[in-house]
């Protein structure tokens, strides 16, 4: 796609309005915005009463092995960070989705959903499809996936999202939760069933199951196939281990045909809940109220993932948001695509942050 571009995808290339390049808005920006705040602060003669890290590794996207060595590396000199700043969330959003439209929202994310793959294996012999005795490998399979898609965790209202609703409460004028908000705790099953029917909320209550992929299959219609598999990616919520996900999925899947064989494939952990009240939490928080007016910043997390989970070892509180903040649109149709990019004021925003945090923290 390289020539579909409108300027080298890798030459980092400026004009009026834009900074253009592959990772322009992923996650580039914030790699070079915080080199660019220190080095500013250096220029000016701060000094910081505390250490400074930058940890940057080079593969967050496929397996974050550059993330685990580091942490390894700094844990094993006994280093321990009061915060960690990483990726997380980059748009605002109107709060209409949480009963709330009139409020502008933004995300610090304190946790993150986990991640496994699981695949499901069905014995088949193959053969002539004018005899499926028994039924094929495909039909076991299928029911085993259908079993599953039933047998889904029910909604719950993990502390977060609690959290999420409390400081929206004053904001929220709209059925079904105006009437819940109230008292949180009290509803909070209420609210889970409600938040798990509307699209942007749903994957903040459940663990979701995702039924991506098959494999197996004839090519021909009268052909019955051989061994069928199916992969199932899971996001787990913050407190679901995959050890007992993994094992919910064996159990219905033995109910159904004990001859399916279930493997678990990669994995990641949920993030560790952090506290909303952990350190650098309220800096940062007050100093994007002070760049974005207006804004409603709440409690949430990351239901993508990213590389910060390596660092649980070694910091108590873990922040997960990008303080540069593109339009909607910007993002929607340059992240991972075609012409990515970030206009230079958006840029420069984020970096104003960046200084105003590590003056906050470290001066």
């Amino acid at each position: 796609t390289e020539d579909a571009w409108t300027h080298d995808p890798f030459g980092g290339e400026v004009d009026d309005t834009y900074i253009w390049g592959r990772g322009a808005l992923d996650i580039k920006d914030m790699l070079m915005g915080e080199l660019e705040a220190l080095e500013y602060l250096l220029s000016q003669g701060f000094s910081p009463r505390r250490s400074i890290y930058l940890a940057f590794g080079e593969d967050e996207e496929v397996l974050s092995h550059g993330a685990t060595r580091l942490a390894e590396v700094m844990a094993s000199r006994e280093m321990r960070a009061a915060c960690l700043l990483d990726e997380g969330t980059t748009t605002f959003f109107d709060g209409s989705a949480y009963g709330a439209p009139k409020a502008t929202v933004a995300d610090i994310c304190i946790s993150q959903k986990g991640f496994l793959n699981v695949k499901l294996t069905a014995p088949g012999h193959g053969g002539h499809s004018s005899n499926p005795f028994g039924g094929t490998s495909l039909e076991h399979l299928s029911c085993a996936l259908a079993a599953l898609s039933k047998a889904k965790p029910q909604p719950e209202l993990n502390d977060i999202v609690k959290e999420t609703f409390r400081v929206l409460a004053p904001e929220i004028t709209e059925e079904p939760f105006a009437s819940l908000v109230h008292d949180v705790d009290a509803n909070a099953d209420k609210i889970a069933r409600a938040a798990a029917q509307i699209k942007e909320l749903y994957p903040f209550v459940t663990t979701t199951y995702a039924f991506n992929m098959l494999e197996g299959s004839s090519s021909a219609a009268n052909v019955m196939p051989g061994n069928v598999s199916a992969t199932i990616n899971i996001r787990l919520l913050p407190g679901v281990s995959v050890e007992k996900t993994v094992e919910h999925i064996k159990q219905v899947v033995a109910q159904i045909d004990p001859s399916i064989e279930v493997e678990a494939l990669h994995s990641t952990p949920a993030g560790r809940i952090d506290s909303p009240t952990g350190a650098g939490y309220h800096e940062l928080k007050a100093i994007m109220e002070h760049y974005h007016p207006g804004v409603t910043f709440v409690p949430s997390f990351v239901c993508g993932g990213t590389d910060s989970v390596r660092y649980e070892g070694i910091c108590d509180s873990i922040l997960r948001i990008c303080p540069f903040r593109p339009t909607p649109e910007d993002e929607a149709n340059g992240v991972h695509g075609i012409d990515e990019r970030i206009e230079k004021r958006v840029y420069a925003q984020g970096v104003r942050v960046l200084v105003s945090f590590v003056k906050q923290m470290c001066e």
